[in-house]
């Protein structure tokens, strides 16, 4: 129980910049007009995942493969999926998914570059 709160410590500061990088990329691109919706996709679909997948890789960089983190990130995005009432658009169910599966493969590559700098 210990070493997976230790675990849950070393993950705090990527988690904290996951959910800000989920609530605040919205606001820096902004919703102007009939364009607001593809905007708001652009973010979803392509920016979150993206920075997701960046973080993902350098916290495995730094702290090697941790099973926690990208459960932690999927769950993080979970309430997303209730966006769907308000968007009327089908994508909303599978981004907690999404994002759970592109954490996973980031930390997998974040490993490999902490396996290798570990080596030498």
């Amino acid at each position: 129980m210990k070493k997976i709160l230790d675990d849950l410590r070393s993950c705090r500061p990527y988690y904290i910049t996951c959910v800000l990088a989920f609530f605040l990329l919205p606001f820096l691109f902004g919703f102007p007009g009939a364009d607001g919706l593809l905007v708001f996709l652009f973010n979803y679909i392509f920016l979150l995942p993206l920075v997701c997948f960046i973080i993902s890789i350098i916290f495995s960089r730094n702290n090697g493969f941790k099973f926690l983190f990208p459960i932690g990130v999927g769950i993080f995005f979970i309430p997303s999926t209730f966006m769907q009432e308000f968007m009327d658009i089908g994508i909303s169910s599978t981004l907690a998914i999404g994002i759970f599966v592109v954490s996973l493969i980031g930390c997998g590559l974040g490993n490999a570059l902490y396996a290798r700098r570990e080596s030498n």
